[in-house]
């Protein structure tokens, strides 16, 4: 991991064009057509930014296609706990073969479905699907302008199917209590958990930890923007945001862009309704740092007594 702060001219000039060329995308789709295709654009990016990786547009957009129609199955479910808790859960258990032929390749599914299950507003399947596939589309053409990094390494069986059933439990969980509870921002619970601990390999441990410090540092960070900026200065704030949080993704330290993208995440969630809004978005987002540490420790813990006990085995 980068041990200091500093971002390569060129790695930060990058930034600046993926940023803003995303953030026009969700301009453009909340004009045409509200908060809710634009945040389905944002979804959409967030599905392809893996698989816009690869180098391999064709193969990219086959990848996304499965994220953005579970995204319209989420949709579709809206309303039913019991019914949008186990979507949830499926989807959670699905990144199980993703990752056994690259770590963290349908890492985003569990997020994309507990967010549009439970997300307040209305949502639409048919453009959902549209928008999401808008996102995935032109951040897998931005990704061609991205060096092709080394592939991440595959998650053994030991290690994906634990992490893929405690988030499915732990997520289906959540989302069955905020439909249930009808918890407006408790949404953003699940999305935390999901994000925090993404099943690639080790994560159950030294990035997870990495993820929590950076959400947490982050968190504060939303608190004092959404609590004193005024709208342009959140306007800018958000921009700045993104840059670095995509800067630091591309450098590949965790911690740095995890702390800009909790700031990120919870000021364009916000989509104009700062102050208390934010704030309780901040609060979710805590509550799932920690259900996220909790399950972390509960899965490291875990790991090192099945690795002993295959060490033993061994013997």
């Amino acid at each position: 991991m980068v041990q200091t702060w500093a971002v390569p001219s060129r790695v930060l000039r990058l930034s600046g064009l993926l940023a803003s060329a995303l953030l026009v995308t969700v301009v453009v789709g909340y004009v045409l057509g509200g908060i809710p295709a634009a945040l389905a654009v944002g979804m959409g990016a967030m599905a392809a930014s893996r698989p816009a990786l690869l180098g391999q547009p064709g193969q990219a957009v086959l990848l996304t296609l499965p994220v953005a129609m579970a995204g319209a199955v989420a949709v579709s479910l809206r309303g039913d706990a019991l019914a949008g808790a186990l979507f949830v859960a499926l989807c959670c258990l699905m990144t199980v073969p993703a990752g056994v032929i690259s770590g963290g390749l349908l890492a985003t599914l569990p997020t994309v479905a507990s967010v549009l299950v439970a997300v307040p507003g209305a949502f639409e399947v048919g453009h959902t699907l549209l928008w999401m596939l808008v996102g995935s589309v032109v951040t897998i053409g931005l990704g061609l302008l991205i060096p092709v990094p080394e592939p991440m390494p595959p998650l053994p069986m030991h290690e994906a199917w634990p992490h893929a059933v405690a988030m499915a439990v732990a997520a289906g969980g959540v989302v069955f209590a905020v439909l249930a509870l009808d918890l407006r921002h408790g949404y953003w619970v699940a999305l935390t958990l999901t994000v925090l601990l993404r099943p690639v390999h080790s994560e159950t441990w030294r990035a997870a930890g990495q993820r929590i410090a950076g959400t947490l540092g982050g968190t504060v960070l939303a608190l004092v923007l959404a609590s004193f900026a005024p709208l342009w200065g959140l306007a800018i704030a958000l921009l700045v945001c993104a840059v670095l949080m995509l800067a630091y993704a591309l450098i590949g330290d965790t911690t740095r862009q995890v702390l800009f993208m909790t700031p990120t995440v919870v000021l364009l969630g916000s989509a104009g309704q700062v102050g208390t809004a934010a704030a309780e978005r901040v609060v979710a987002t805590l509550l799932g740092c920690l259900l996220a540490g909790a399950l972390a420790l509960l899965l490291a813990g875990y790991e090192k007594r099945s690795s002993s006990g295959r060490n033993d085995d061994g013997q």
